[in-house]
């Protein structure tokens, strides 16, 4: 199945916003129990669609012919995936490998970074997966932190 990568557009902000929801909420709750809802700062408000929309990341929607089905963004000037998530019904049918193949052959394969938070074991296996090294974590507090790859 061919998967089609579109540059974001600011009409896309709400589309966005539904798959970094629908994501990081499945991914906590997975972790946290069921009705769990976390992720990064505006990541269910639209804060984080328009920050994306106008900083210089190369973000892209992908999808199919028939539908939408993830959301990545990265700085390639400072090599790091900001945002990589597959709505979860598509969740481990190699979709995310091919997006991260897609990636690689448009802006290369070497010296990426990506940050994940540490309960997302699934997370670090599929980092992992594509090649990724875990090489430090950082903490937000208490009871927060999160784990860094490199590619």
């Amino acid at each position: 199945m061919k998967l089609n990568l579109k540059r974001i557009r600011v009409e896309d902000s709400e589309a966005i916003t539904n798959i970094l929801t629908k994501s990081f909420n499945y991914d906590t709750q997975l972790y946290f129990g069921e009705g769990a809802e976390d992720g990064p700062k505006g990541y269910d408000s639209g804060e984080i669609a328009n920050k994306v929309l106008n900083d210089g990341s190369h973000s892209y929607l992908v999808y199919t012919e028939d539908c939408e089905l993830a959301f990545i963004s990265v700085d390639i000037n400072k090599r790091e995936v900001r945002y990589f998530c597959v709505l979860p019904k598509y969740i481990g049918q190699g979709y995310g490998k091919k997006i991260w193949s897609q990636m690689e052959e448009l802006y290369g394969n070497d010296d990426w970074i990506v940050e994940t938070p540490s309960y997302s074991i699934s997370n670090h296996y599929f980092y992992e997966k594509l090649g990724f090294i875990k090489t430090g974590e950082k903490s937000y507090g208490e009871n927060a932190k999160s784990f860094m790859f490199k590619k």
